[in-house]
């Protein structure tokens, strides 16, 4: 199991870019709303400084984004992707 993929996928991202002859200068990530502040963070980190990096959200189907606690898939979508942030942001330090 590869740990951190998203992680993964921006490291494996960057190192696609290096290897092509595509001159990118900003990137949108497009992924599903509640996985967007971290993956939008971690890809950050990793392309910065050279390439800018923003996010799309796009809303999910799976649940009613703004009834997120009415549902079991709302309440375990929303509360690991904020214990992933807390730690990509506070607690997974990098070198």
């Amino acid at each position: 199991m590869i740990k951190d993929r998203t992680y993964a996928s921006a490291v494996t991202f960057r190192q696609w870019l290096l290897n092509s002859n595509l001159k990118v200068q900003s990137i949108n990530l497009y992924t599903f709303d509640v996985h967007a502040r971290r993956s939008w963070l971690i890809f950050k980190e990793v392309l910065a400084p050279k390439i800018k990096t923003g996010v799309i959200a796009v809303k999910t189907r799976d649940y009613e984004p703004n009834n997120w606690w009415s549902s079991s898939e709302g309440v375990r979508s929303v509360i690991s992707e904020a214990i992933a942030y807390i730690y990509a942001r506070f607690l997974n330090l990098r070198a």
